[in-house]
């Protein structure tokens, strides 16, 4: 099993670093796109300031994309070389200069709208006299002076609500854990597990945090939700098994009556601390088995347990990290689900939400529940009842809640920490407590 990890990692960092670098491009051109054009209307802003004010304004406005180069070419060079003060105040440094850049874009995307219509009159004054109209069009400039600037100064009034709401999520909102509750009724429920509460948390990335006080507030909810069983569905870390250093006596408080069980993450294989060798990883990948150990959890790799009550029982199971690459998979369901029967309640661990899409629901040993995480919602969206909004949307169909399929239902928890950007913005940290019930109880 080790050899075929090692391949696999091999053969995915020999893809991936020309895609990785390619999107890099393509994510720089288009915050030089987005730069240059929104330039345009903060010029408008700024020209009746002093001529000293409005050039320290320039090289201001225009420092945000190289110290943001400057940054991420820093983090990636110095991978497992900084301590966790360093690293925050990296997350704090690119999560400033990124709630820049979108309050940019929302800038950009209000000014489109007239310019277009600009585009489109002036088009039509150089193309009306080809259709033998030679009368002179005569415009009131001062008044289209005045809108076009009306317009500028609205747009970047409209810009202070992404960049307050940014910075209030990396504030607050990262540490403003929600729990979602959901029922699972159905007759294939075993009596004996009737009313039996579990609590999924995925996603902690406990590198990330900064802040054991409200972390442990996070596991309070979930410890007073008294649950019969809880689940983790995958990435402790971020990049490396050290990163639990420090905060085993806050995560080994999770204790359930039917145990603890929990799967492997992408983020959980050291595939992301680009600078290892292979024998480094492995050691790795060895401490991080030992994590789950001593916090006293059950890892699941590729296999699963049997619950029993009296003489009914259900099946949990797990699989390793199975993805739509370049994300890995190392996940075997044949190998989870080995001697289960058909009519098993079963439970499935599997970190990517993808997994339930391309095999889950296409293999005949029906599974009941499926728990996934990943996704983390993008720590940004909208959420208004049951209406809810994220651009991981485009490129996961299932990214939070509860969904269900031919009788099988898939939920993708939120995430319990963060990743990449230090905060949440609409999207917040999530605690599940799925309820069991008999359909005829």
């Amino acid at each position: 099993m080790e050899s075929v990890r090692i391949l696999s990692f091999e053969l995915v960092m020999a893809i991936s670093p020309g895609v990785f670098f390619t999107r890099v491009l393509f994510v720089v051109a288009a915050l030089w796109l987005v730069d240059s054009y929104a330039y345009g209307g903060f010029k408008k802003l700024i020209f009746r300031l002093p001529l000293r004010i409005r050039k320290a304004l320039k090289y201001l406005y225009w420092s945000s994309l190289p110290l943001a180069l400057a940054l991420f070419a820093f983090t990636a060079l110095s991978q497992g070389k900084l301590d966790g003060r360093q690293i925050s105040g990296l997350q704090y440094g690119m999560a400033f200069l990124t709630v820049i850049f979108a309050a940019k874009l929302v800038f950009a995307l209000f000014l489109l709208p007239n310019d277009l219509y600009r585009l489109a009159v002036a088009a039509y004054r150089k193309l009306r006299p080809m259709f033998g109209s030679r009368e002179p069009i005569v415009a009131d400039e001062t008044v289209w002076i005045d809108r076009n600037e009306f317009l500028t100064r609205t747009a970047f009034a409209v810009t202070t609500v992404p960049f307050v709401g940014g910075l209030h999520g990396v504030a607050f909102g990262k540490y403003s854990f929600k729990v979602h509750e959901h029922t699972l009724t159905s007759d294939r429920v075993p009596a004996a597990f009737d009313g039996l509460k579990i609590v999924q948390i995925s996603d902690i990335h406990v590198g990330s945090f900064d802040s054991q006080r409200q972390v442990m507030r996070g596991i309070d909810m979930a410890r007073a939700l008294e649950p019969d069983l809880i689940l983790f569905t995958g990435d402790m870390v971020n990049n490396r098994p050290h990163e639990i250093e420090g905060w085993e006596k806050v995560f080994e408080l999770l204790k359930a009556p039917e145990g603890v069980y929990s799967v492997l993450g992408n983020h959980d294989y050291s595939l992301y601390a680009w600078n290892l060798t292979d024998a480094e990883r492995e050691a790795d990948f060895e401490q991080m088995l030992y994590n789950h150990q001593r916090l006293g959890w059950e890892l699941l790799r590729n296999r699963h347990v049997r619950l029993t009550r009296g003489e009914e029982s259900i099946v949990v199971a797990g699989v390793e990290n199975w993805g739509v690459p370049p994300f890995p998979r190392y996940g075997r369901l044949d190998l989870a689900l080995e001697n289960t029967r058909p009519e098993d309640f079963k439970i499935l661990l599997s970190h990517d939400p993808s997994h339930w899409d391309h095999v889950v629901l296409k293999q005949p040993n029906p599974v009941d529940l499926t728990l996934s995480g990943h996704t983390h919602g993008m720590q940004f969206g909208v959420e208004i009842g049951d209406w809810r909004w994220s651009p991981v949307g485009w490129k996961y169909p299932h990214w939070a809640g509860m969904y269900e399929q031919n009788g099988a239902k898939l939920n993708v928890n939120r995430g319990f920490g963060f990743a990449g950007f230090p905060g949440r913005v609409g999207i917040f940290p999530e605690i599940t407590l799925v309820t069991l019930k008999r359909l005829d109880a």
